[in-house]
C-alpha cells in the first residue's frame, strides 16, 4: 500500500477515493463508534460492543462475520478491501466502498474506525450529532510488536523489527504518528475511554462498565456467559472473528489475532530498542 501524508497522517491512497464521503456522511444518534490506533484491541472491543448493543445474539455473532456486523469504516483504502469482497460474495453484495457498507448497517451501528478526530465526519465534530465513542488504547510497545507482524501478514512491507520500530517512533506507518493521534480524542464528549491491560486483567468489571456506559445491564449468567464467548481463546477460535477464510488465500498458518499478552514487547525489544521507545515515550507523554 502507498502511504500519502493526508493533513498531518500517513493514510492510504486510496483513502482519497472516500475522504469527503466521510467527511459529509450522515451520522446517526443511535451510532456505536469504536475508535482506535490500529492493534490496540480494536477488534476485541467490536465484537464486545457489538454483543452488548445486539442484546447477546450469539446466533448472528457466529454466523455473520464481523466486517458486516460492525463496518470498517475506512477499509476501502486497504488492499485487502476487494480481496474481502470476493471472499465472502454474497455478504458484499452490491456493495461499493466501506463507506457505502456503513451507510446501509442497520441499526445501532457499530462502527469501527482508526482515522484521526479531524478526519471523522463534521456532524461528529461539531456536535451536531452525539454518538457513543468507546476509544481504546493499549501499551504503545505491545501496539508497536503487534502492528509489525499484522503489517508482514497483509503488506509485507517490513525487513527486521528494530527498522520498523524506528519507522514507527517517526510516525511513518499508516495511522501515524502515534501520539498526535492519542491527543486528538482527548476530552471528547459522549466517550468511554477503555485500557486494552484493563480488559486482560478483568474482563468482567470492563464489560459492566461498557453495559452500563451503553445502556445495557450485565450481571449473572448473562455476563459470565459474555466473557466466555470474549474469551482471548474463543476470539482466535471464532471464524466470524478470527478472519481464517480470508488469511487462508494470504498466508497460511498465520493468525490476524495474535498473543494478546501484556507485556509481550519484552521478548522482542533489545534492550538498546528500549532504552530508546522508553525516551521516546517520556518525551511525547510530556508533551502532551
Amino acid at each position: 500500500m502507498k502511504l500519502i501524508d493526508v493533513e498531518g497522517f500517513m493514510l492510504g491512497e486510496k483513502i482519497l477515493e472516500v475522504k469527503d464521503a466521510i467527511l459529509e456522511m450522515e451520522v446517526r444518534d443511535s451510532d456505536i463508534w469504536i475508535c482506535s490506533f490500529p492493534r490496540s484491541g480494536t477488534t476485541w472491543m467490536q465484537e464486545t460492543v457489538w454483543m452488548i448493543a445486539n442484546n447477546l445474539n450469539y446466533d448472528k455473532a457466529n454466523n455473520e462475520i464481523l466486517h458486516i456486523r460492525s463496518p470498517f469504516l475506512e477499509m476501502h483504502q486497504v488492499q485487502n478491501w476487494n480481496r474481502i469482497k470476493a471472499t465472502f460474495p454474497d455478504s458484499f453484495k452490491g456493495i461499493g466502498t466501506s463507506v457505502d457498507l456503513t451507510d446501509k448497517s442497520s441499526d445501532p451501528r457499530v462502527i469501527k474506525t482508526h482515522l484521526p478526530w479531524h478526519l471523522l465526519p463534521k456532524q461528529m465534530q461539531t456536535g451536531e450529532k452525539k454518538p457513543k465513542i468507546v476509544f481504546v488504547y493499549r501499551d504503545v510497545r505491545d501496539v508497536c510488536v503487534s502492528y509489525y507482524h499484522h503489517l508482514k501478514v497483509f503488506e509485507n512491507a517490513f525487513g527486521g523489527f528494530d527498522e520498523y520500530a524506528e519507522t514507527f517512533m517517526q510516525g511513518k506507518v499508516l495511522y501515524g504518528p502515534y501520539w498526535e493521534y492519542l491527543s486528538g480524542f482527548e476530552d471528547r464528549p459522549n466517550m468511554l475511554t477503555v485500557r486494552y491491560e484493563d480488559l486482560r486483567k478483568d474482563l468482567k468489571s470492563e464489560l459492566s462498565r461498557l453495559g452500563k456506559f451503553l445502556g445495557k445491564r450485565l450481571d449473572g449468567e448473562a455476563l459470565d456467559q459474555l466473557a466466555d464467548h470474549l474469551s482471548f481463546e474463543a476470539m482466535k477460535k471464532n471464524p466470524a472473528v478470527n478472519q481464517e477464510k480470508l488469511l487462508g488465500s494470504l498466508k497460511p498458518g498465520q493468525d490476524f489475532i495474535r498473543k494478546g499478552i501484556v507485556g509481550g514487547y519484552r521478548e522482542v525489544f533489545s534492550l538498546e530498542l528500549n532504552a530508546k521507545f522508553n525516551r521516546w515515550i517520556a518525551q511525547n507523554e510530556n508533551k502532551n
